[in-house]
């Protein structure tokens, strides 16, 4: 159900004329300057309320999703059940098993002729939906666009998301196929296995993306088109203030393009479900495209692998709700990780509390089911060591039972989520004696400023090398520095560098999160390099109005046209290595007072991930930051 125009979320910026006054940089004449109209992108929310009456066991009873790769049709060892009725039997409602196709020749597919039929055929008597799988990103065949990232740097192998004849080639017919061969679904594999990185590190600028935008949005798109080198993209986007507009209006075209996709797909079988696996928003647009208020697209997230569903897990299903996705988040447990119990257990607390769960790789529990095999507790595919795959089951049919059962009750009989200690707290004492900015922590002012030790990592553990913070403030700004110890044999890692640069997460350094007045709603993100270059972004998971923003390339990197005016020193030995950072109050809007308390995470991204507050799943955790008391 499309939502009344006047409901829309508007995002972007109020209709402008940009002049591009930076362009002499790029030896261009400033007397020919064209103008950009950022008018704004308008992305309807779309919310889950109007889902069909076939598909209202989904939220009944929650999503169950086993992950296997062979079919289902085949018998489980040692008995006459399928390997279909085992999987319902312990209680799962929905099956994706892997279709594919020939990968030195993609308009063939030996698997849709050889096995979908017989799997669709006891899905069919199972009562159960069966879902294919097809993957983004691996297996590409020539000649496909390439993806260039914002720094200016053209992939080997990603392609571009919006490249439409690789879209349709790799996945678009072949989810069109399976629809009308009469499986229940597909699920796109979006970590893209066989591509320079496994998602993409912000929005394409490559010839055509950038050639599309400008066609929309200049009055001159020729002449800014052949000014601006391909290199140089992503700097005259961030320098213009035109990199959140830029990465909404991709976001909004990659919705479009999987739009076309899914009503084709919808053409065959009106209740025909899209999901993808890997990050929700790691394509923005993605979830929007692929799901309607009518039919979800089914989100199954992989940040719980390890540990379970986690603070983050229950923040996207908020997102979802109150962003009007039309999406059922879905967190997945890694069979290989978990005891039984355990893995029960976290299933319960997703299907509580969001909206099901899935298992990977399920098919450790029908393939090699004894404990006498060792080739069983393998990695990554295996089962937890020592089990049996009716361990598994058992233990299973009996959450699933006990699910069944707490669903039919009223949410304050349901399992209390876990509680986890308290974020941490501190006080910021004011600045005292003289800050100077240059990598040593000597100054008087350092010595009077608030001492945070970092213990643990985030999930708690106490662990790694030292890391002691200093933080204090005046009037004009927030004072930061860290001191990181490194292990007796690690060396520094320091592999990206430039301003702005997203990957700078990969580096030695820290991650800082800056949250005025603890909202939870928009935080500052720094990362900042052991060689001190730094990234800025103004993180908006809520676009305004309570209402959180759709996953947009901005809302899942930052929006590095925000720029704190940071001043940062690094200096390091091969033992340890120190940062300093002025960070003035002015661009976020806000200055504290004493008795303020503001959101605050100190964080260092390389393993093993030390935090002030323990997050117990992603940094950007943001019912994770610690208080920060100003005094």
């Amino acid at each position: 159900m499309k939502m009344p125009r006047n409901s829309m979320v508007r995002v972007g910026v109020m209709s402008l004329a940009l002049m591009f006054m930076i362009w002499p940089m790029f030896g261009c004449a400033a007397d020919t300057v064209p103008a950009l109209d950022m008018r704004p992108v308008l992305i309807e929310p779309e919310p889950l309320d109007n889902l069909r009456p076939e598909l209202a066991w989904m939220t009944k009873d929650r999503v169950r999703v086993a992950w296997i790769g062979g079919g289902i049709s085949g018998k489980f060892p040692g008995t006459d059940k399928t390997r279909g009725q085992v999987l319902v039997d312990a209680g799962f409602n929905l099956i994706r098993m892997s279709i594919g196709v020939d990968k030195q020749d993609r308009t063939k597919s030996p698997d849709l002729k050889s096995k979908l039929a017989a799997d669709v055929k006891e899905a069919r008597r199972l009562g159960v939906p069966l879902l294919a799988g097809l993957q983004y990103g691996t297996h590409h065949t020539e000649p496909y666009r390439k993806y260039r990232a914002p720094t200016g740097v053209l992939a080997e192998r990603s392609c571009c998301p919006l490249d439409g004849v690789y879209i349709e080639h790799h996945l678009g017919k072949w989810a069109v196929a399976i629809a009308e061969a009469g499986a229940d679904g597909v699920v796109i594999d979006t970590e893209m296995y066989q591509s320079d990185e496994s998602s993409y590190p912000g929005p394409c600028v490559c010839d055509d993306c950038f050639n599309v935008y400008l066609k929309a949005f200049s009055n001159d798109w020729k002449t800014m088109y052949d000014r601006v080198t391909p290199e140089e993209r992503g700097k005259w986007l961030s320098a213009n203030k035109a990199t959140a507009h830029y990465g909404w209006y991709l976001a909004k075209r990659l919705e479009d393009q999987y739009d076309g996709i899914r009503q084709r797909c919808q053409a065959a079988n009106p209740l025909f479900l899209l999901a993808h696996y890997h990050i929700l928003g790691a394509l923005p647009g993605l979830e929007r495209g692929l799901g309607t208020s009518e039919v979800p697209c089914l989100v199954l997230n992989g940040s719980e692998y390890p540990q379970g569903p986690i603070s983050l897990s229950y923040q996207n299903v908020r997102r979802i709700r109150e962003g009007g996705i039309p999406a059922l988040y879905l967190p997945g447990l890694w069979i290989l990780k978990h005891s039984p119990e355990a893995f029960s257990g976290h299933a319960l607390t997703s299907s509580l509390y969001c909206d099901g769960w899935w298992g990977w790789y399920a098919e450790a529990l029908l393939t090699q089911v004894g404990t006498d095999d060792p080739a069983a507790f393998k990695s990554p595919y295996g089962r937890f060591e020592g089990t049996s795959a009716d361990d598994f089951l058992k233990s299973l049919t009996a959450m699933h039972n006990r699910l069944d059962e707490l669903l039919a009750k009223p949410k304050d009989q349901w399992p209390q989520l876990k509680t986890f200690p308290p974020p941490s707290t501190g006080d910021v004492a004011r600045r005292r004696g003289n800050i100077t900015i240059d990598g040593n922590l000597d100054d008087a002012g350092w010595k009077h400023a608030t001492r945070f030790d970092m213990k643990w990592d985030r999930f708690g553990n106490e662990t790694g090398p030292p890391t002691t913070a200093w933080i204090c403030w005046d009037k004009q700004a927030l004072y930061v520095a860290v001191n990181c110890g490194l292990d007796d044999d690690a060396e520094l890692y320091v592999p990206s560098q430039g301003r702005d640069n997203v990957n700078l997460y990969m580096c030695d350094g820290i991650e800082l999160f800056i949250d005025p007045g603890k909202s939870a709603r928009r935080y500052a993100h720094f990362i900042i390099s052991a060689k001190g270059d730094v990234y800025d972004s103004m993180m908006t998971p809520n676009s305004g109005g309570g209402i959180y923003a759709p996953p947009n390339w901005n809302t899942i990197f930052g929006d590095p046209d925000w720029n704190a005016g940071a001043q940062v020193k690094a200096a390091n030995t091969d033992k340890e290595y120190y940062i300093e950072a002025r960070i003035p109050f002015k661009e976020f809007g806000s200055t504290p007072a004493a008795g303020d308390v503001w959101g605050a995470n100190i964080c260092r991204p390389r393993p093993p991930h030390k935090t002030w507050s323990a997050t117990y799943g992603g940094f950007h955790s943001t019912d994770r930051f610690g208080e920060l008391s100003f005094r």
